[in-house]
């Protein structure tokens, strides 16, 4: 006896879009789970908080 599968083909009902994570300094993007990058809030009114790769962070606050 075979069996029939159907799926439907209609768009979903919510779609979400993300934007990459980029470091402030360099422009490079965030790729690598493994990767601790460092986000700093700014004492901008309102705040804003701001990511940083290692070696930007490094490279602006000294080792962690």
């Amino acid at each position: 006896m075979s069996t029939r599968r159907t799926f439907s083909l209609k768009p979903p009902d919510t779609a979400v879009a993300t934007m990459p994570i980029v470091c402030i300094e360099c422009r490079r993007p965030w790729l690598t789970d493994g990767e601790r990058w460092r986000l700093k809030v700014t004492e901008d009114s309102p705040p804003e908080t701001v990511p940083y790769c290692p070696n930007c962070a490094r490279r602006e606050f000294g080792a962690a």
